[in-house]
């Protein structure tokens, strides 16, 4: 996604409340005046969701994650998500934790998270006294709906990863799905979740960990561990 000039430019000659969302003024496509001022007064501009699609994106969230209170959330996520980084950059941290790739019929499942615009996999951190099959089983539950134990869960092997502010310490879980499983996202931690082809999700753009993942030499195996979504 490459921001152009005339977006830009364009968009800083206009008052603040007519200007285009941000997804839009990297595709370098700005609706028409009275369309966003027609927006502006329904109290919704053109959503993430139109926006996001007109640019080939995933979409972030959906309406019925679009209340001022998920708002708010997503906000607090992000600055919070800003500060540790600079805690982690300034203390040289290293961090553990776990994350779960969940196959079905040769896709992969990736997630948006509102506070990078990178797609990932389901992932957090290792609790203290928290095994790391307990660790990926949660994550998946929180933020997917997919709930598994944790000795369904396949262990790949350790990805150590120094490519931002932070050493990650990434340990990999593989779960294969005969049926496609029921998703659930709570639009706030994470706004967007579906099955794409590793080509898919490598053009899409992935976080460090997951891109190295799958342009790993060994692929997942065929073997089917059956799951299910959270109802």
């Amino acid at each position: 996604m490459v921001e152009t000039r005339a977006a830009s430019s364009c968009a800083r000659e206009r008052p603040a409340l007519l200007r285009a969302p941000p997804v839009l003024q990297r595709c370098g496509k700005l609706p028409g005046l009275a369309a966003r001022a027609a927006a502006q007064r329904r109290g919704s501009a053109m959503t993430q969701r139109d926006a996001g699609a007109q640019c080939g994106l995933p979409a972030p969230d959906g309406g019925e994650h679009n209340s001022l209170a998920d708002r708010l959330w997503r906000l607090g996520l992000r600055c919070a998500y800003r500060l540790q980084l600079v805690v982690w950059y300034v203390l040289r941290s290293h961090v553990r934790g776990a994350y779960v790739a969940v196959w079905h019929a040769e896709r992969v499942l990736v997630i948006r998270n509102s506070y990078r615009r990178r797609l990932s996999l389901p992932a957090g951190m290792v609790k203290r006294g928290e095994r790391l099959a307990e660790t990926a089983a949660r994550e998946l539950a929180e933020e997917v709906g997919i709930v598994v134990s944790g000795d369904a869960l396949r262990y790949v092997g350790q990805i150590v990863d120094a490519s931002g502010r932070v050493v990650d310490h990434a340990h990999i879980f593989e779960l294969y799905c005969e049926e496609e499983p029921v998703l659930r996202v709570d639009g706030r931690e994470v706004i967007w979740a579906d099955f794409l082809s590793p080509e898919q999700a490598l053009e899409r753009g992935l976080v460090s960990v997951v891109r190295r993942y799958l342009n790993r030499p060994t692929k997942p195996r065929s073997s089917v561990v059956c799951c299910r979504g959270r109802h």
